[in-house]
């Protein structure tokens, strides 16, 4: 399986295809073991990839995900373009993932020609953090416990722990997880999103 090299750390992807490269970014608690009927789905018409950022599916572990992770995740996804050397990309993501798209695009606007930004809010509030996170993964159901297994091995535990702290440690800090990055990306940026998301919190 593929990996490449990033500050001493080895960085897992899957990759399929063969076109203009489509990098499918995983959400909060994914990884890319959850993106392979996608890759499938665009190996048609893309080099479709998807990758398990630092501390998550098959890269390697950190002791914990600080309250800049979304950001270190967009230099992670922008470190694997230059790797694949295949840009500039095509980014979508979902929830989570699209936030760490928009970073990327922000960011490192010369590896990016365009974002699918899926399912987000513009911040994390304090009742997402209890609905959606300590509430949601408190109940740890058959079906939860088997994706984080399936998205992460023996250790998910660890990986939903860290995951659950980063999430506090952003909330704490008045919840603005995409800074200043929708406002000075200059890519196109296709939203979407349903009328009506379990995953989010409705007041």
């Amino acid at each position: 399986m593929p990996k490449f090299d990033y500050h001493g750390k080895r960085i897992f992807y899957r990759r399929k295809g063969q076109g203009p490269l489509l990098v499918i970014l995983p959400g909060n608690t994914a990884s890319s073991a959850c993106h392979q009927e996608d890759l499938a789905f665009f190996a048609g018409q893309f080099t479709a990839v998807s990758m398990d950022y630092l501390g998550t599916g098959q890269s390697d572990r950190l002791e914990n995900f600080g309250a800049n992770w979304f950001r270190d995740c967009a230099d992670q996804a922008a470190a694997l373009i230059r790797h694949l050397s295949l840009g500039p990309a095509i980014l979508l993501g979902t929830s989570g993932g699209a936030v760490v798209t928009l970073h990327t695009a922000a960011k490192h606007p010369s590896l990016i020609q365009g974002v699918i930004a899926d399912s987000f809010t513009p911040e994390f509030t304090e009742a997402m953090l209890q609905h959606n996170v300590i509430e949601e993964r408190s109940v740890r159901s058959e079906g939860q416990i088997a994706f984080w297994h399936f998205a992460h091995g023996e250790d998910w535990e660890q990986v939903v722990a860290a995951d659950t702290q980063m999430l506090k440690k952003i909330t704490a800090g008045g919840g603005n997880w995409l800074g200043d990055s929708l406002s000075i990306t200059e890519c196109p940026i296709f939203f979407t999103a349903s009328l009506e998301d379990e995953m989010l919190h409705q007041p």
